[in-house]
């Protein structure tokens, strides 16, 4: 059921997204936009997403459009790390959005090669970043760093065991851990690893029970839960299952994961807020016309049930997100998979 009382804020500023039938060019407002993917423009076309435009939203936009950032919250801000402005310009960037400015700001690069779909988590008042991908489907690193809001500076840590790209990354008592992801084969990896600041050392933990990479995750009650992803023997060339329903959860006490209820809706790189003990998985992609999801489906842990909240106003994958308050942010990432890059921002709120 749609929970009517939960929402996203009212959006301004429309703007329509059309497509040449077969030049493989988007219109944006009069300018014509070159698609990453000259296939995508009898989607486009067809698609009811894409026909019915993107928007802008209240809050200022990202300095950049980026696919495939990382986010996470610190002291009331999100920070946004890595990703790509287009197919050959990955980023090493780092921007904080202040919701009481509404207002974005660059911080200094993260050092190390630019990356798309990197692990992200905060720790004790800092931001880690770890691996990521240097390509869709291969470049995975093995990098591990730490910024300080305070002195806008990054530390270089120990690298982690297994490299990897298209991961996920969570804080759970004290530690770091970065979830599954992929080899430099495009291989989906089971393996999970977990940092321990107070030695500054990695130790690999029990591996998931399925392959997995690009998932979502979040931490409720104490406990990493791990959503969704995809599983791949070698990249775009043996797709084993695109948009995986599977949710697991990890036990730090006893080391072991678990199948928890499945997702309603499979699917990847999507944005996974936190409101009310609950777990909201938001967006991915990608749906059998190519383009992202904008299901929006509420985990509630005490219950091991799902139930379906108002969807985003346009199906995204790729963007940053964390929880602020009483709001869980999104911002940048794309209406299709694999193209077009967004900057714009939403929020929402029950």
């Amino acid at each position: 059921s749609i929970n009517e009382e939960g929402g996203w804020p009212i959006m301004t500023r429309p703007f329509l997204v059309l497509a040449a039938v077969a030049s493989g060019l988007w219109q944006d407002g009069g300018k014509t936009l070159e698609s990453s993917n000259g296939t995508l423009s009898k989607l486009a076309k067809e698609s009811p997403i894409l026909s019915t435009g993107l928007v802008r939203t209240e809050y200022e936009p990202l300095p950049r459009e980026i696919l495939d950032a990382a986010g996470a919250v610190i002291d009331g801000k999100l920070y946004a790390c890595g990703g790509k402005h287009s197919e050959d310009e990955h980023l090493q960037s780092l921007f904080v959005y202040d919701p009481e400015t509404n207002h974005w700001t660059q911080l200094a690069d993260r050092p190390g090669p630019a990356v798309e779909n990197t692990a992200v988590a905060a720790l004790d008042g800092k931001f880690y970043a770890v691996a990521g991908s240097t390509l869709p489907f291969s470049g995975s690193i093995s990098d591990a760093h730490v910024y300080d809001p305070a002195t806008n500076t990054w530390e270089t840590l120990p690298p982690i065991k297994v490299k990897r790209g298209g991961v996920t990354g969570q804080a759970v008592e004290g530690k770091i851990y970065v979830i599954g992801g992929m080899d430099d084969d495009g291989k989906s990896l089971d393996t999970v690893e977990a940092y321990d600041p107070k030695t500054n050392e990695w130790s690999m933990v029990a591996p998931l029970q399925e392959r997995r990479d690009n998932p979502g995750s979040a931490v409720l009650n104490g406990e990493l839960y791990v959503f969704g992803g995809r599983t791949t023997n070698a990249g775009v060339r043996e797709i084993i299952d695109p948009c995986l329903r599977t949710v697991e959860k990890y036990d730090v006490k006893t080391n072991s994961w678990s199948f928890v209820a499945p997702m309603p809706t499979g699917r990847r790189t999507m944005v996974v807020g936190t409101l009310n003990g609950k777990a909201q998985v938001m967006g991915g992609e990608k749906k059998p016309d190519g383009s992202a999801f904008d299901e929006n489906e509420e985990y509630d842990p005490k219950t091991d049930s799902w139930r379906s909240l108002t969807p985003m106003h346009v199906g995204r994958h790729g963007a940053a997100g964390g929880t602020i308050g009483d709001r869980v942010y999104l911002a940048g990432g794309g209406p299709v998979g694999g193209a077009f890059f967004m900057s714009e921002m939403e929020s929402f709120e029950y």
